[in-house]
């Protein structure tokens, strides 16, 4: 750039944090101060080229420089992502194109055989709200609030896909009418039979899977496969320090925006939370979460199950729910033939009899009773205050 060039595409950044919130990130005062105060000494050093964006638009490989420190440069994939997510790089070639080889333009896809997988609790529809893009009023975040939302996102693509596929079934998707993309966004949300409805999507830079499981009673988990980043543990650090989150310090910078906003509850979260906690009732549903986020492990969900089952009666609701959510017959079995509870004992009795159904979904792939659920907790929220 030249020196005037470099100035102007600062002061662009700048302008940017001196706006509204922007649609498509979960923003949190603290992420938007922290933005501006990366961003206040910045100067635009050079451009990559570009590749196609969301929306039909293009993101734009940038580096920054502070005329300051100018032995350090500033990486980002797309100017769009939070400022306070760039990448400190040393101003050499070699650190420059070992981040354009990893965050783009066009990495290589993901390796699903060879991606590190992350589970995390993210929320539950009744309480989670995103910003309704006309209004800018926050709403329950249901499935189709999710989809306004990701649809402006510049970390993630806007479609999502069903369990029925293992990988992005778009992933170089040429221009169609408004008919055909209708009916293929409606095609790629299919689900797998009998298992839990779970919506996919592509991280842009990192080409990380970023999906969201959706549990019984509007209970949504995380499940992100990705490629460990080289680069991002300090500025992963500096994001958990001021969002109070768990991300993973290998977690594509992508990614992170993505999650930003909604919870991170891992498995060693829960292990500890429960380890420590004496009221009854907030120990159960902190083992209903842990269940929720060891589904996908039946070792580590049963580990979980049985140390419930020898505790208190809330315990060992918990692990019945769950049992009858995901289908753990085994576990209900045992339940019911140690549990001391009566009524326990003729209710699971009656479930083993009658049988365990599989998970419903609508036509549109999305968990049949969701948005009764999430009617019902606001109602119950409006009649306690």
């Amino acid at each position: 750039m030249s020196d005037a060039e470099s100035l102007a595409g600062g002061e662009s950044l700048q302008a940017r944090y001196a706006e509204d919130w922007t649609l498509g990130i979960l923003w949190s005062p603290a992420l938007w101060d922290a933005c501006q105060a990366r961003a206040k000494p910045l100067r635009l050093w050079a451009t990559g080229p570009a590749q196609p964006g969301s929306n039909g638009g293009e993101f734009t490989p940038s580096l920054y420089v502070d005329p300051a420190d100018p032995a350090r440069l500033w990486y980002t994939p797309h100017p769009g992502l939070p400022a306070a997510l760039f990448v400190p790089l040393p101003a050499t070639r070699a650190a420059i194109e070992q981040a354009l080889a990893e965050f783009g333009p066009r990495p290589p896809p993901l390796d699903l055989a060879e991606a590190k997988t992350v589970r995390a609790y993210m929320g539950a529809a009744s309480f989670l709200r995103v910003p309704n893009p006309y209004s800018g009023e926050l709403e329950a975040a249901g499935p189709h609030e999710l989809d306004r939302h990701f649809n402006f996102s510049p970390a993630v693509t806007p479609h999502a896909w069903g369990s029925a596929f293992a990988d992005d079934p778009l992933p170089d998707a040429r221009p169609m009418s408004q008919l055909q993309t209708i009916v293929a966004l409606r095609e790629i949300r299919q689900q797998l039979a009998e298992s839990l409805p779970r919506f996919t999507r592509r991280a842009w830079f990192s080409q990380a899977h970023v999906a969201i499981e959706m549990h019984a009673r509007g209970t949504y988990v995380w499940e992100v496969k990705y490629r460990p980043s080289r680069f991002t543990s300090e500025v992963l650090a500096e994001l958990n320090a001021l969002a109070g989150q768990r991300y993973p310090a290998d977690l594509p910078l992508d990614v992170a925006a993505a999650l930003h906003g909604f919870m991170f509850l891992d498995a060693e979260w829960f292990a500890a939370e429960i380890a420590q906690e004496t009221d009854p009732g907030q120990r159960g549903a902190l083992v209903s979460g842990a269940l929720a986020v060891a589904a996908d492990d039946i070792v580590e969900a049963s580990r979980i199950a049985r140390a419930a089952i020898t505790r208190e009666l809330h315990d060992q609701v918990a692990v019945a729910n769950a049992a009858v959510q995901y289908n753990w017959q085994f576990l209900l079995e045992e339940l019911g033939s140690t549990t001391t509870s009566d009524e326990l004992r003729a209710q699971i009795t009656n479930v083993l009899i009658e049988g365990i159904a599989p998970p419903q979904v609508d036509e549109h792939g999305e968990p049949a009773d969701l948005y009764d659920s999430i009617g019902g907790a606001e109602e119950e929220e409006e009649d306690d205050a």
